[in-house]
């Protein structure tokens, strides 16, 4: 409760039960209350820490097909093969991209700087460079000194994340976890609890006073996730799930302060923030700023952080800016110096301006509009100039004169006393695998449709597996080899379906494994603004002016709006756009129509290599040879399921928004998408077939170009069966999950393994309605099913058959008796092929028009 003096209530008083009373007064007076306590304990400041970075440079060497021309140019297809083929044939010409030059700070603890700088100036490298975060790789050069208290980054480079927290732009998380439940992980991977080395330092007041700081400051620790939730306004959502693109979960202003609060946990001493306002209002940005602020000011912590565009009153919280252009420094100091700085330099602030919107536009073609007359001197044009400039002023000097003094004593003790002994990781092996293990239990349980797909999709396979080979003849080597290999088929093709969750999974893991969480404003009572409004006399002048005829209820002198036309486009401009559009995006998508071209080409080779010597005139040969069909025939049409299954969940969402504002008709969409996928698949068969063909002794253009269009069919059928699955089912975990198992019943009842003939004639229908009976039929009785002449492959009688079959039986008679695999309905079979084709295009038309999974 609230305490009264006088009449007038007193603030209330910090309480260590939980997050909310620790916060009763605000994050500001937290900060007062706990830092006051652990100072007098310690008997000193608390631990501190300084980042020297000198001469800091970053280069990234990129290869051009021409040392004069660095122009970027898109990724299309003939500009991605033409670059792949002159690294390899021609000399290659290198040329250095300058992302940092030369840039030298001191950044001191217990000030708060704000970065400044236009996109790609080198803000973000800055940063993670100063927070270890900094990829690694043979083509970039870092050059320059950086040090902490006067310990040099590589000393401290496994535990750097330890001590220097960083907050990236982009907002990666577990769409399934909520708020708290996020922020809880990060606390916990963080330690969870204050520490038996640092509650040993707390020993040098009284022992009231000892005691009381061991107090707060284990308070403090416990009850920081509910801290953090307060200080970021986050209460009314920690329950909600973060969500993203698809599912629906909080506002993108509130996952990036998910983001923020996710990097607060630990002990810190120095924050980087890489533009953490993106989709806050000001308001939020001010408090926000205001907490890191305090944190600054009363924990003694370095904090950097980068804005754009922040509010004058936002930048007025910042001790110092910092702004950078191209790479280049173009001033380092006080806030509150920048202005005067610059207007010696010619270039003065008109009250209209922000002065955060002034400093962006120096050095571009705005800068013009700010310059003033100039008694003696140039006015600097470029970023360069500026730097120039910078490196001549007196605040530039002084920066080189803190580069060089020594390190104040008290920072070196710090390092050695609280930081060099800081393990790795916050937690032990076993406790952070054990942390990692509940945290995806979590997820799995929130995700069930996707774990219970996958147990349906086990169930029914083994079901069929079982009753197809239900008390086959242990004595048919071949039959008990085909069950051996469809078995283990079944087991390796179905956690195909894990790798759309794993891929999902993979950019927190880059985030949280780089801060090393595990191994490889002032607060008042709430106001209800809405109740107050809908009382006041402006809400009933607002309600009666709208309870009119023509304003909410019909009048019979306004009637209603009519459009005479559902979309502002005809149905040829639709068709002529998205046709336009998709034909640029395949082309410009140069990485996956590149990928499937290597690969149809790589196992093509393979293939090729592997059956080229095989000899079709014995019982062995020819099984060897069938099964090398089917294996081509899964294999092929696999490899477009999974490579086109991503790509078109990833344009749903598009799909999506632009059908909600109905810009075109869902048909276009997909006759778009459709007709632009025809090519591309053809393309990538031939490029299979071209090096296979020949090399495993198969003859005939006709031949050749008939088994073009049976796995060209069976490409397309398996690419529009992908599209079904993501527009029919909600999530892509159950979309892959749902192509797995339709693939592994083809494979099942493709007609090889088992043989069409012996499958039991409960499943007939199965084999019947399965495409891949026909893909593998037509394309079987192509090679092998022809005896139109003597020397044909059809034609060749067997050698070494087993008893079971009749001699002198040829290729031809053998595909057809055993396999039902007949070449006068090679034609037919195509024809299925194609209805497959149009069946699936016809309810992934349906599923388009009549079918929307998105939440937000």
């Amino acid at each position: 409760m609230t305490a009264t003096a006088g009449g007038k209530p007193l603030a209330p008083a910090i309480g260590y039960d939980d997050g909310k009373t620790l916060m009763a007064r605000g994050p500001l007076a937290l900060h007062e209350h706990v830092a006051s306590r652990l100072e007098t304990s310690l008997g000193k400041a608390l631990p501190q820490m300084e980042v020297r970075f000198k001469d800091v440079s970053i280069s990234a060497d990129i290869v051009v097909k021409d040392a004069s021309d660095l122009e970027v140019q898109l990724p299309t297809l003939p500009n991605e093969m033409m670059k792949t083929l002159h690294g390899l044939v021609a000399k290659k010409h290198t040329v250095t991209k300058r992302i940092l030059r030369g840039v030298s700070g001191v950044l001191k603890p217990g000030t708060i700087t704000l970065v400044l700088g236009q996109p790609g100036s080198g803000k973000s490298s800055l940063m993670k460079l100063l927070s270890g975060r900094f990829p690694k790789d043979k083509s970039v050069s870092v050059e320059g000194e950086v040090t902490y208290n006067g310990t040099s980054a590589d000393e401290l480079h496994k535990r750097l994340p330890q001590l220097v927290s960083y907050v990236p732009q982009r907002d990666k998380h577990y769409p399934e976890l909520t708020v708290k439940e996020t922020l809880a992980f990060a606390h916990a991977a963080c330690g969870g609890e204050l520490s038996e080395h640092d509650a040993s330092h707390l020993v040098n007041g009284t022992p009231d006073e000892n005691a009381e700081a061991l107090k707060a400051a284990q308070a403090l620790v416990k009850h920081y996730p509910d801290v953090v939730i307060q200080q970021l306004g986050l209460e009314n959502c920690q329950n909600t799930i973060v969500g993203d693109a698809m599912l629906r979960g909080v506002s993108g202003g509130e996952r990036k302060r998910v983001t923020t609060g996710e990097m607060a946990f630990g002990n810190k001493y120095v924050m980087m923030m890489d533009e953490i306002s993106t989709g806050l209002d000001s308001a939020a940005t001010f408090d926000i700023i205001t907490t890191q602020r305090s944190l600054a000011k009363k924990f003694r912590k370095t904090v950097v952080i980068s804005l754009l565009q922040p509010s004058p009153e936002v930048f007025a919280l910042f001790d110092d800016v910092m702004i950078l252009n191209a790479g280049h420094l173009m001033y380092h100091g006080t806030c509150n110096e920048a202005l005067g700085y610059f207007e010696n330099l010619g270039f003065k602030c008109p009250p209209s301006r922000d002065v955060a919107d002034f400093l962006l536009d120096l050095g571009t073609n705005k800068q013009y509009q700010y310059e003033v007359k100039l008694d003696g001197g140039v006015i600097p044009r470029t970023p360069s100039e500026f730097a120039d400039a910078f490196k001549r002023s007196t605040i530039y000097g002084q920066t080189l004169s803190d580069l060089e003094d020594p390190v104040a004593p008290s920072l070196v003790e710090d390092m050695k006393t609280h930081m060099v002994t800081h393990p790795e990781f916050s937690q032990s092996f076993w406790a952070s695998t054990l942390l990692l293990m509940k945290r995806e239990i979590m997820i799995t349980r929130r995700e069930m449709s996707a774990m219970v797909g996958r147990m349906i999709m086990s169930t029914v396979i083994a079901l069929l597996c079982s009753s197809v080979y239900y008390q086959f003849d242990t004595s048919d080597a071949q039959l008990a080899m085909g069950i051996i290999f469809e078995s283990i088929l079944n087991l390796s093709v179905g956690q195909a379906a894990q790798i759309p969750t794993v891929m999902a999974a993979r950019e927190v893991f880059y985030k949280q494994r780089g801060a090393n969480f595990f191994r490889t404003a002032s607060n008042g009572d709430k106001t209800d603004f809405v109740e107050i409004f809908k009382a006041s006399a402006h809400f009933e002048r607002l309600q009666s002016s709208l309870d009119q005829e023509g304003v909410t209820r019909p009048s019979p002198s306004l009637p209603a709006l009519e459009f005479s036309d559902k979309r502002a486009a005809s149905e040829l401009t639709q068709a002529k756009f998205l046709l336009k559009r998709f034909c640029g995006l395949y082309w410009r998508t140069a990485s996956f129509n590149l990928t499937r071209f290597a690969i149809s080409l790589g196992m093509g080779i393979a293939y090729g290599i592997t059956y080229v010597r095989t000899e079709y005139e014995t019982y062995s040969g020819v099984n060897s040879g069938l099964g090398m069909i089917y294996m081509i025939t899964s294999f092929i049409g696999l490899i477009a399921f999974n490579g086109l299954i991503p790509i078109a969940y990833e344009e749903r969402a598009v799909f999506y928004r632009e059908r909600a504002a109905q810009t075109y008709n869902a048909f276009w969409y997909f006759f778009g998408l459709g007709v632009m996928e025809i090519p591309y698949a053809a393309a990538s068969v031939l490029l299979f077939l071209i090096p296979f063909f020949p090399t495993v002794g198969f003859s005939g253009i006709g031949a050749f170009l008939t088994s073009w269009l049976v796995l060209v069919l069976q490409v397309l059928h398996q690419a529009f069966m992908a599209e079904l699955l993501v527009f029919l089912l909600p999530n892509l975990e159950v979309a892959e999950i749902v192509g797995v198992l339709l693939n592994l019943l083809g494979y099942l009842f493709s007609g090889f393994s088992p043989p069409a003939s012996a499958l039991p004639s409960a499943t007939v229908w199965l084999y019947d309605i399965t495409p891949m009976k026909y893909s593998t039929a037509a394309f079987s009785a192509v090679v092998f099913g022809d005896c139109s002449s003597d020397g044909d492959l059809g034609c060749t009688r067997m050698t070494n058959v087993p008893p079971s079959l009749p001699e002198n039986l040829t290729v031809k008679e053998y595909l057809e008796t055993n396999f039902l695999m007949k070449h006068s309905e090679i034609w037919r079979n195509c024809g299925f092929l194609l209805l497959f084709v149009v069946i699936f295009g016809i309810f992934t038309l349906l599923a388009m028009r009549f079918l929307n999974y998105q939440k937000k």
